[in-house]
Formats: structure tokens, C-alpha cells, sequence
């Protein structure tokens, strides 16, 4: 069998240790789950087992949420799964793929799916000295100032589409997000000159059943309900996937986290169940996948969540159970 993980490309402040507490988001996401499972198959050689199968371990890039858009084309601004797909295409497979991320030491093989929209409304450019006298919002040469309406808008319909999409699944409950996160218009050096153009930039997460084409004509409707027309391009889409035949390799996570912490698993939260994480591509292509890791704690007075070194030892072992476990030794 293979075992396989990853680990995306560093993000965020570089990291600092003070006492048991390892603070910075690349230890968190994901660092520090991929020096668990290096430990672990360190381990296992080390220990001279004689283990059946293959234990393959991917640190791959990319799986950071971009996608290319406007000018910023190109390989370095592909994201969502771009290292996993080309491992899996260029030949990386296995029986089970444990995706190595902090999700609290809960387990799910259940991920939701990632859509990002560009939502463009036109206008005309006046010098302002020249604009016209402010009438309706409708008459408004400036789409900017309209834009302020499409965006209430939206977030009046993301209120309705995470209620109608929410689902329940035996992991917990997927609540698909929707946010608005970029906002381009006009030249910042020169306010005077007045724009033709106002785009914003919109992600939407998407369960697993629901298809992007209703979530795309869904989110059309509420900008050209506003009256100013409007474009709205959808410039990437990655399925949500629930697992199939993962099983075994959940029975064997369970099995480690008793064995090394004493209890059953912990829920997952409905954060963890609601992103997209690598596990989709694996389970996309056939591998069954779960995603298992340590948590990102935080305590009173702390303005930082960190990693406790316990949780990463402890990480640790479980990974190099569940290798074991699952590929079987002489």
C-alpha cells in the first residue's frame, strides 16, 4: 500500500518557540504535520520493521486557494490542489491517502468543493470636475458606487445559500461560506480621473452534491437583480468529494488515536469539514483519503493560536501507527 500526505507552499510569519508552544501559522498549516510524518517514517526505518508495503510521503505545492485571474497568470498563481494533481498524474498512487493537516484529531474523509467568481459592473470616466449631478443610484456613471449595492446583495444571498446548501454528513455538518474577498477599481494615485470599470472577487464554497453551474447562475441572479447589469465570471472550480471505500484507514486512525491518546477521536468541527483540502484530489482520482492531524490550540491572553510540541509528538506516533497498521509487517 502507500501512504501518502503533503504539505503546501510556507505562509505567514516565521515561526518561534516558547517553551512547549510553537507559535506561526507554517507550523500550523503545514509544517508541522509534515515533520510529524517525516518523524514517523524516520521511525519506522529506524526500527528496522518489515513493512509489506510502500510508505510513500508527498510535500507537494500549491494547494493554497489562488487561481489565476487578470494579470496574475501563470503556474505561481494555481493553487487548490495543483502539487497533489500533478503527483497523481505523473504516477503517485496508493491504496490510502492520509492527508496530513490540523483538524484537532477529529477524521474526515468529506471535504467541500471551492468556486471563485469575478463579478464586473461597467460605467464611464468623468473627470470630476465634470461629473454630472448625483441622481439615483441606477444613474450613477460610477461603478464603484454601484458596486456598494451588488455587494449587499450578495451578502443577502450568502445568508440564504448557506442555509439551503447546508448538509449533514456522518462526520458533522458542511455549512458552505460565501466571501467576498478583492475589490479592484479606479487608479489610486489619480481619484480624479474616474473609472469605466469595477470588479470584485468572489469565493464560494460548494458541497460535494451541488453543482457549480446552479451555484454560478444563483450568484448571477443577485447582481443583475440590482438593475446595472453585470458580468460574473467563474476562474476556478474544484469539486468537494465525500470518500469512498476509506474505511479501513479511518478504523486505523481511530485505532491509533486510542492507542496514543486513550479516547475516540474528537468531532470534527464544521470549519474543517467546510474548506477544500487535498484529500479531494485523491478521492477524486480514486484513492481513498481522510485528512487526521494535531490541533492549533489557543488560551486566554494569547492573540496567537499555536502548536503544542505534545500534540506534534503525539501526531507523530499516530501517523507512524497508521503506516504500519495499514501496510501490514512481518
Amino acid at each position: 500500500m502507500n501512504f501518502l500526505s503533503r504539505s503546501s507552499r510556507p505562509t505567514g510569519p516565521k515561526i518561534r518557540v516558547e517553551g512547549r508552544r510553537i507559535f506561526g501559522k507554517t507550523v500550523q498549516n503545514d509544517r508541522g504535520p509534515m515533520a510529524a510524518f517525516m518523524i514517523a517514517a524516520k521511525a519506522i526505518k529506524n526500527s528496522g520493521a518489515a513493512v509489506r508495503g510502500d510508505i510513500i510521503l508527498t510535500m507537494v505545492v500549491g494547494e493554497i486557494g489562488m487561481g489565476p485571474v487578470d494579470e496574475f497568470q501563470g503556474p505561481r498563481y494555481i493553487g487548490k490542489g495543483y502539487g497533489s494533481r500533478h503527483a497523481v498524474a505523473h504516477g503517485i498512487s496508493g491504496d490510502f491517502a492520509l492527508v496530513a493537516e490540523s483538524t484537532d484529531f477529529g477524521v474526515t474523509w468529506i471535504e467541500a468543493g471551492a468556486a471563485y467568481f469575478k463579478v464586473t459592473l461597467l460605467g464611464t470616466g468623468y473627470y470630476t470636475p465634470r461629473l454630472p449631478p448625483r441622481g439615483t443610484l441606477k444613474e450613477s456613471p460610477n461603478p464603484i458606487v454601484k458596486m456598494s449595492a451588488v455587494i449587499q446583495a450578495i451578502e443577502e444571498w450568502a445568508v440564504q445559500y448557506e442555509k439551503k446548501y447546508q448538509t449533514v454528513y456522518p462526520v458533522g455538518i458542511m455549512v458552505p461560506k460565501v466571501a467576498i474577498g478583492a475589490i479592484r477599481g479606479g487608479v489610486p494615485f489619480s481619484p480624479s480621473t474616474g473609472i469605466d470599470r469595477c470588479s470584485i472577487y468572489v469565493d464560494v464554497r460548494v458541497p460535494p452534491p451541488v453543482s457549480f453551474s446552479d451555484v454560478e447562475k444563483e450568484l448571477k441572479e443577485a447582481v443583475l437583480a440590482q438593475g446595472f447589469g453585470g458580468e460574473v465570471e467563474m476562474y476556478m472550480a474544484r469539486r468537494g468529494y465525500e470518500g469512498k471505500n476509506v474505511e479501513p484507514l479511518v478504523e486505523s486512525i481511530r485505532r491509533a488515536h486510542r492507542a496514543v491518546r486513550g479516547g475516540e477521536c474528537p468531532p470534527v468541527s464544521t470549519p474543517e469539514i467546510s474548506m477544500w483540502r487535498d484529500i479531494n484530489v485523491f478521492n477524486e482520482v480514486g484513492i481513498p483519503s481522510a485528512t487526521f492531524g494535531f490541533p492549533r490550540r489557543s488560551e486566554p491572553g494569547l492573540a496567537e493560536k499555536f502548536v503544542d510540541i505534545g500534540d506534534l509528538v503525539d501526531c507523530a506516533r499516530m501517523y507512524a501507527l497508521v503506516a504500519l497498521d495499514t501496510c501490514g509487517v512481518d
